[in-house]
């Protein structure tokens, strides 16, 4: 009797934390956009208190990406043998680390090494969040949950993360909003995802602890669609980075636009991403994971193209909109046809995409800087749309979902 009502206590323990999965791993992902936020928002405040030019400080969120690239390929392999809950759990523990590092701060090398601790979070929240949805939700509701994580992601970035940020700030500078608003993130986090994510034996999921720590990229390079779905999202990350990075000095310099109006500018292109991001959760599953990708590709890089090259404000500003609506639907999509690829490695494929990811970021903000200062706002947005249009080629010609055609395993 007493096993009995052990076994009972357990499946209720687990039935619950089943419905707070999705909500846990969204905020998880929220966690890891709070730190780039912040510094977008006080890069000079942050530079006037360690008496560095904003050029040197923009220099912290650059190292934070190079170390969630290369962070990311090492989880490749700790995922083979480690549980994706634990591993998300350490990587929200660096995240509110390095919250606390910046908080105290005295210098510029103490809080560039600080801020890097982010991206060691980004390399293990990210693509454990989503290797998460594969391990716990059902097939058909996949890409329904992973919508919502974006979706909640990007809402609050527009909606909650800035305002109350710059509000902290106004209390007590800089320091406060970290300590207001991403160090108690980062900590609820933790706590949400010890008691809403059921735990799993990783050796127990992937087939047993003989599996080797290689051996997930082993399998990913023997799949041509796996490595093609890498290839997209490096492509496809850099052409819309363009916008994230370059969009409001855009305006400002092409339009001449306020100081003001662009933030109001800013603050709806995460909402046209979550809808995006919501429509593709959707309807994956009535249209199919492979032929969204491509077709958000397909309009978001055309819109990349447009709005940096017509001539009237307004029909610019709905064209980056559009852009952003149709790179929702293109990361659901995307991020739902590559977490199916390799089943019994999803955390070595979802960590190898964010490693590809983060390079495409790389390659976009480099890039669109070369195209600015050599020829201009329009060829920026024909460069960085046509690497949109190249990305939905390879995923087209060279992906294939494996919920559709059971054969390709191994390809």
């Amino acid at each position: 009797m007493g096993s009995a009502m052990r076994e009972d206590r357990d499946d209720s323990e687990q039935a619950s934390a089943g419905r707070l999965i999705i909500p846990s791993l969204a905020l998880s992902r929220i966690t890891t956009r709070t730190g780039g936020i912040l510094m977008g928002l006080f890069l000079v405040d942050i530079g006037l208190s360690f008496g560095a030019s904003v050029g040197v400080i923009g220099q912290i969120p650059t190292l934070s990406s190079i170390v969630a690239m290369a962070f990311a390929l090492l989880m490749g392999m700790l995922s083979v043998r480690l549980s994706y809950k634990a591993l998300l759990r350490t990587g929200l523990l660096f995240y509110a680390a390095s919250s606390l590092g910046c908080i105290l701060a005295p210098n510029y090398a103490t809080m560039l090494l600080s801020y890097s601790l982010t991206g060691i979070g980004i390399a293990m929240v990210n693509p454990m969040s989503v290797a998460l949805v594969g391990e716990h939700i059902p097939l058909d509701g996949r890409p329904s949950a992973i919508g919502w994580i974006f979706t909640a992601m990007a809402l609050s970035s527009s909606f909650i993360a800035g305002p109350v940020m710059t509000y902290l700030s106004g209390v007590g500078g800089w320091r406060m909003a970290f300590l207001g608003y991403s160090l108690p993130i980062a900590l609820m986090s933790i706590a949400l995802s010890y008691f809403g994510i059921p735990s799993i034996s990783r050796s127990t999921a992937i087939g047993g602890p003989e599996k080797r720590y290689l051996e997930g990229f082993r399998e990913l390079f023997r799949n041509r669609s796996a490595i093609a779905c890498l290839v997209g999202s490096v492509l496809s990350s850099a052409s819309f980075q363009g916008l994230l990075v370059y969009g409001i000095s855009f305006y400002r310099e092409k339009f001449l636009v306020p100081k003001e109006l662009t933030a109001l500018l800013w603050a709806g292109m995460p909402l046209g991403f979550s809808i995006g991001s919501q429509f593709s959760g959707r309807f994956v599953n009535r249209f199919g994971r492979k032929p969204l990708t491509v077709l958000g590709l397909l309009l978001s890089s055309l819109f990349t193209v447009l709005y940096a090259n017509v001539p009237g404000f307004w029909l610019s500003v709905t064209l980056a909109y559009l852009t952003c609506i149709f790179a929702g639907v293109r990361g659901t999509a995307a991020s739902s046809l590559a977490v199916e690829q390799m089943p019994e490695f999803r955390g070595t494929m979802m960590s190898s995409n964010v490693a590809g990811i983060n390079l495409g970021s790389a390659l976009g903000s480099a890039l669109g800087g070369v195209m600015l200062v050599w020829w201009g706002w329009e060829a920026f947005g024909v460069v960085l749309g046509g690497l949109g249009l190249v990305a939905s080629l390879v995923y087209h010609l060279l992906t294939l979902d494996p919920t559709v055609d059971r054969s390709i395993s191994g390809s």
